[in-house]
């Protein structure tokens, strides 16, 4: 902020305004003070504040005083009088989500909504054909190929359920039982095709999934109405009631009578229980590559930049922290590695 006093004061008197909506008024505070009516210049994030002459600032007792709403408005805030409690409420107009968590995903929200993640899901399950093929050459008929797959965000995309977050709507299990059951679930380009090829060719998939029990119908009908082959009930395999969030005995009922040749997922949990939250960054990263050569041949990932186990790992998997630390352990790990 740039001060020029010119040593002139003006004896004025004020009405003071809270703020004022087109015909809505605060009552009327009337005082008289001594201002200093030099010139002042704002500066705003490098950017100069335009007052117009009936709105210029001023100093009272040591202190610069600006209308709220140019000021505001001028740094993309949405400025509002909420008359009924005396407020001014003030949003910031240049976020898309209220919620400063959502609004660090909206990047990686669009970029799975783009054409380079459209090329990328069918590079995945092209890949996921040539590998099945592999297996099915080498199978000497002895034991039954079987994939194993994650639904959401694996082959099922729910940027939609994200996006309906963003524009305001609370995340509640009602709200995303309502998604699960609507036409809005679309399959992730490439799976469909995939997963029918694998049947068609003598192979069984199930699906591997953290849903819980009550969405259990729901997920089978959105299954066959996506055109997913789910002729068996006993192919999904859901998180139940008051069992952890590893997939892993899951897993070994499958690999009891069937040589798994795929798994394919959007979280390191879709494939072993190596990988924990609580290891951190640089844990799981190594526990990654201890597994480096089943990256691309048994184990199949797809990227999901809203949401994962990546999240906690940011925090150790610590529980209770507030919006603020956990933003500010964000910025850490940013920092960190500048």
């Amino acid at each position: 902020m740039k001060r020029s006093f010119n040593k002139k004061t003006l004896l004025m008197t004020l009405m003071v305004f809270a703020i004022m909506a087109s015909t809505v008024f605060a009552r009327p505070i009337l005082k008289t003070i001594q201002v200093d009516d030099s010139l002042i210049e704002i500066q705003l994030n490098g950017k100069d504040i335009i007052f117009e002459d009936d709105e210029k600032p001023f100093i009272y007792n040591g202190k610069t005083y600006v209308p709220i709403r140019t000021f505001a408005e001028q740094d993309n805030k949405k400025v509002s009088w909420d008359a009924k409690n005396n407020r001014v409420v003030i949003e910031d107009g240049s976020k898309i989500s209220s919620d400063p968590r959502l609004e660090q995903n909206v990047s990686g929200t669009l970029w799975l909504m783009s054409g380079e993640n459209r090329a990328n899901s069918y590079q995945v399950f092209n890949l996921a054909k040539m590998l099945y093929d592999k297996a099915l050459e080498g199978n000497k008929g002895e034991e039954k190929l079987a994939v194993i797959v994650d639904i959401d965000d694996a082959i099922i995309d729910s940027t939609s359920y994200t996006c309906q977050l963003m524009g305001g709507k609370e995340w509640t299990t009602q709200a995303w039982e309502e998604w699960v059951a609507s036409d809005l679930p679309k399959a992730i380009p490439g799976s469909v095709e995939f997963l029918n090829y694998v049947v068609d060719n003598g192979g069984e998939v199930f699906y591997i999934t953290n849903r819980w029990p009550a969405i259990r119908e729901a997920t089978l009908e959105s299954l066959e109405k996506l055109g997913f082959p789910i002729d068996n009930e006993k192919h999904l395999f859901v998180r139940e009631d008051g069992t952890p969030s590893s997939k892993e005995s899951r897993r070994n009922v499958v690999e009891k009578d069937y040589e798994v040749v795929l798994l394919i997922g959007d979280n390191l949990e879709d494939f072993s229980d190596a990988f924990s939250p609580s290891l951190g960054l640089e844990g799981r990263a190594k526990a990654v590559d201890e597994f480096k050569e089943k990256w691309g041949t048994k184990f199949l990932v797809l990227p999901n930049p809203m949401y994962g186990d990546w999240e906690k790992a940011i925090i150790n998997n610590e529980k209770g922290l507030s919006i603020e630390e956990t933003i500010e352990r964000r910025r850490e790990v940013l920092l960190k590695n500048q």
